[in-house]
Parts: C-alpha cells; structure tokens; sequence
C-alpha cells in the first residue's frame, strides 16, 4: 500500500503533462488511497486548465504541489518529482503479545471456566525469549480476564545441547526450558493472572511442560 501510495499522485500527474512532489504523514488506507485518487484527479486538472501549480492537502495524510511540466521550477526543489512518506515503525513484542491475547481470548475463551492460553512464537529468539520473563505489563493483560488462568508464551527452537528441565520463579511470573526429541528445545515464559487465583489450574500446567521430556522418552523408548 505505501509504495502504491508513493506513486499515486505522480503518475496521475505525468499522465496530464504535470509534474508533482510533497510528503505522506503516514501509510494510508486503501479507502484513503481512492479519496486521494480522486482528489488528485481534480487537482491536477485544476493545475492544468489554469496553468499554475496548484497544492493537494488532505489534512494529517498528504500534501504535495502539482505544476504543469513548464512551470515545475515553481515547486520547491526538495520536492519536485520526490514523494516521503513516513513508515510506522516496528510494534514492541510485548504489544504484539498483549493484542494477540486479547484477540484470541475474546474469540475462544466464551465460557466461564478458567483456561490457559498458550502462544507459539517460531520466529523470535531463544534471547529475546528470556528477555520477556522480565516483562510485567502482560500481567495487566492476563488480569483483565476473570477467566483466563494465564498465559504461557511458547518459543521453540534447535539446540545441539541437551537442555535439562529448569524453572524459575520472579515476581508471580515463571519461565521454564527444556529439551524435546530430535535436537529441538522450547523457552517458555508464563505469566499467570494477578487479580484471581488460579493457582490449582496454572501449576499442574507448568509441572506438565517440565515433565514432558521425560514422559516423551519413556513414549519413544
């Protein structure tokens, strides 16, 4: 959508014989980006048929200049034939996590019975995994559900060493790691709900992924 958006306003200008340039606040949203065509449509006619550059303004999204190719050296030479636009930056993990839990409890967890959310996350590291064993604002998250006993953030991942089932404990939160079958390993970092207790439901369910490396070799043995 945004290198579409870069364009947008230039190759209508080119097709009516006019140059254009001028910035983009943000990406903008496919219905803005048909507003602006329509807008861009108008404006370049206007530049056109009065010959004069005219300016396109769509408050807090886009503001360019449009000129006639022989009156380009009226637009500021920063701008002419050059369109920036300003990328919105990576969201924290921690973001990320919190809307998916939202997300996923609101769509699964109808019920009145507690349950425990697991995420998988195949694409971070096993560092930036233990890294969120320090994050405490998911706790605010996890607590706004009666309902949701926690919720255990799953990263999985290869290792030539065998890691053996470890726990640790920090301020309500817990974070285990272990070794599976065939080389692969899993961090988890589990954050439990602050405002009800849950504990009966949550520690049978930290005592399972701990246990797992031993009841998955006497199952393959």
């Amino acid at each position: 959508m945004g290198i579409q958006a870069l364009s947008l306003v230039t190759m209508i200008a080119i097709q009516a014989g006019c140059v254009a340039g001028g910035l983009w606040s943000r990406v903008p949203k496919l219905r803005e980006l048909d507003e602006v065509r329509k807008i861009a449509l108008v404006r370049v006619s206007e530049a056109k048929i009065g010959h004069k550059m005219v300016e396109l303004n769509v408050p807090g999204l886009l503001m360019c200049y449009i000129a006639p190719s022989d009156l380009s050296s009226e637009i500021t030479k920063m701008w002419l034939g050059s369109f920036v636009m300003r990328t919105k930056s990576q969201t924290p993990k921690k973001d990320r996590l919190a809307h998916i839990i939202e997300e996923k409890v609101k769509a699964q967890l109808s019920g009145s019975n507690p349950a425990v959310l697991v995420v998988y996350d195949r694409f971070s590291t096993p560092e930036s995994t233990e890294q969120m064993f320090n994050e405490k604002e998911i706790e605010l998250v996890v607590g706004a559900f009666r309902n949701l006993a926690g919720v255990i953030l799953v990263s999985p991942f290869n290792s030539w060493d065998q890691l053996p089932p470890k726990r640790a404990d920090k301020n309500g939160r817990s974070f285990v790691e272990y070794s599976l079958q065939d080389g692969e390993c899993e961090k988890c970092v589990i954050w439990k709900n602050i405002m009800v207790d849950h504990q009966s439901l949550i520690e049978p369910v930290i005592d399972c992924l701990l246990s797992s490396p031993a009841n998955l070799a006497k199952l393959f043995a």
